[in-house]
């Protein structure tokens, strides 16, 4: 998934990312919240679902 706006984590579970991050290994843990691998290739978070494209 590709990111269109920056997003900083609010909660110790989320990840942050700027606009043209790839976020990897998507998991869609629910409608609105999706569970992925940050572009550092190392931190593992939630993002809203609608700060990306797939």
């Amino acid at each position: 998934a590709v990111a269109l706006y920056d997003y900083s984590a609010e909660e110790d579970n989320e990840i942050s990312f700027a606009e043209g991050d790839t976020i990897t290994q998507i998991e869609f843990v629910s409608e609105d919240w999706w569970q992925g691998l940050a572009s550092n290739g190392k931190t593992m978070g939630l993002f809203p679902a609608n700060y990306v494209e797939l």
